[in-house]
């Protein structure tokens, strides 16, 4: 418990700064007076104060990013790309520094993001220095949705480049890496063309930047786009194909095998930018690993937490990333609920997956309100149906991808069965995307609105916990009511029943 009271500790001081230090020093002097702890329990009182110290000491707030005014007067301009670019083939896009700009007055200094789109040739890459020219725009001139999405790159305006060089290539390790991606994300793309090969890409290498906007819309309704974000659920599979072929080969206990299985989990998260889903599952992962090498089952609620603080500490401004969030809550919740759920007859792996999907879908929903609006009725069904596809379709990608890097027909013909499993996916996708009550809007709840929904959601998924529910029993023991039994497939009825609550004071508030 002290490992997750000061995960927490750092979590919350990172995101809300110094209050939180005082509000866990008012909490231990509480407990001071009310209990006199002894000495172990005051040690951990200083040590999660100490965490939250540590936390507040690396507070930021949310980077703001002001349209940018020179953009009205450029001509051209010059700058550094700081984004691995992305394709579809035909056009290509990324975010560069820019440094210099050119007015009809002359060349000059300048500073600030823009997000540049151009046509496919010639390619750039990460950290590459580029020349370009064409329509400058601001951000404030753009929709409110397309401000949103470019403020999110730290882009204070956006360029379609009609004119484009690069002056002087990058060069580094982020960079070799980031052109390997773009090479398997071009292979799996050219062995499935149109939203297939996109889709089929994004579950590898995460970028699904060039799927259209009607599939791109079908995902957002079915509540799906977490699909193509490579997080936790990627690198457990990852993690779990290692340990399988280790077991069969007769080496997974060893020690180069271990250490083997800990660096292709970082090659991995490196290997698709080190985003915040996958940064925090790379921790996880690596500190599993090591639990089971010293004999020790891994508590993957603490080390998810523990990953979590890691990260914020490093990277303050991931506390602020909507994927970071997401993924935090979505794989805490499943690690929570999951956790000794034993599935028993005929449909208790049908129950275990409808109980894992209500999960992640009601915990990440506080999340999702304020930034969309809307609650994706179609959700539950369509993550339930897409689960085995989405994993076929990644194993098989994942394959294709490096086949193609050895040998592009290989490649090619190792995608037949990804692209299968793919095409079944979206046809999944596309089917309740269309339907009318996909999603229902409810509008963006307030600070007070979306902290009830957060408790509320919270305190569901924490009673539907196998810890939650002995904490019941034994409150319903302790007041007279007798040893309550748990039923563990009418859980998720108390989970859904629980975050409707939530969202219903939240609608009314």
């Amino acid at each position: 418990m002290t490992g997750i009271a000061a995960a927490l500790a750092v979590i919350f001081a990172s995101a809300f700064g110094w209050p939180v230090v005082g509000l866990v020093g008012g909490a231990t002097a509480l407990v001071w007076v009310w209990r006199r702890p002894g000495r172990a329990e005051l040690a951990a009182a200083a040590f999660v104060l100490l965490a939250a110290a540590a936390g507040a000491a690396r507070h930021e707030p949310p980077l703001t990013v002001p349209a940018i005014a020179w953009l009205d007067e450029a001509e051209a301009a010059e700058g550094v790309v700081v984004a691995a670019p992305s394709t579809n083939g035909q056009y290509q896009q990324t975010v560069v520094a820019v440094d210099r700009i050119a007015t009809d007055i002359g060349r000059r200094p300048a500073e600030g993001r823009v997000c540049l789109a151009a046509e496919a040739y010639p390619t750039v890459a990460l950290g590459d220095r580029l020349w370009f020219a064409g329509s400058f725009e601001r951000t404030d001139d753009q929709p409110v949705a397309v401000r949103t999405w470019l403020e999110s790159r730290g882009c204070g305006g956006t360029v379609f480049a009609s004119r484009l060089a690069v002056d002087q290539p990058g060069s580094g390790p982020l960079r070799a890496m980031a052109l390997l991606r773009g090479r398997m994300s071009m292979a799996l793309q050219h062995a499935a063309p149109g939203d297939a090969g996109v889709l089929m890409s994004g579950f590898v290498t995460g970028d699904d930047n060039a799927l259209t906007d009607a599939r791109h819309e079908a995902f957002v309704r079915t509540s799906t786009v977490h699909l193509t974000a490579v997080s936790g659920s990627n690198l457990a599979l990852l993690v779990v194909i290692l340990v399988g072929a280790g077991g069969l080969l007769g080496v997974g206990r060893a020690v180069g095998w271990q250490v083997g299985v800990v660096a292709a989990v970082w090659a991995y998260a490196v290997l698709v930018g080190l985003e915040p889903p996958a940064l925090r599952a790379a921790v996880v992962a690596s500190a599993a690993v090591l639990a089971f090498r010293v004999g020790r089952k891994p508590d993957f609620v603490t080390l998810i937490l523990l990953a979590g603080a890691i990260e914020v500490l490093a990277r303050p401004q991931d506390i602020w990333s909507l994927s970071f969030r997401l993924s935090m809550v979505a794989s805490l919740a499943l690690a929570l609920v999951m956790t000794g759920m034993r599935p028993e007859g005929r449909f208790g792996w049908l129950v275990a997956a409808l109980v894992a999907t209500a999960v992640a879908e009601i915990a990440t929903l506080p999340v999702l309100l304020p930034v969309v609006g809307t609650v994706a009725l179609a959700g539950l069904p369509t993550n339930v149906l897409i689960a085995v596809p989405a994993e076929l379709a990644f194993v098989g990608s994942a394959v294709a991808a490096v086949g193609a890097l050895v040998w592009y027909p290989l490649g090619e013909a190792l995608a037949v069965p990804a692209r299968l499993a793919t095409s079944l996916a979206l046809g999944i996708v596309d089917r309740f995307g269309a339907t009318g009550w996909a999603s229902e809007p409810l509008g963006r709840p307030g600070d007070v609105p979306a902290l009830v929904l957060s408790v509320g959601v919270a305190a569901a998924i924490v009673l539907a916990s196998a810890d939650g529910r002995q904490l019941v029993r034994r409150a319903r023991r302790d007041l007279g009511g007798g040893d309550a039994k748990a039923h563990p497939r009418l859980d998720w009825i108390g989970l859904v029943g629980g975050a409707l609550l939530g969202v219903l004071l939240t609608v009314l508030l």
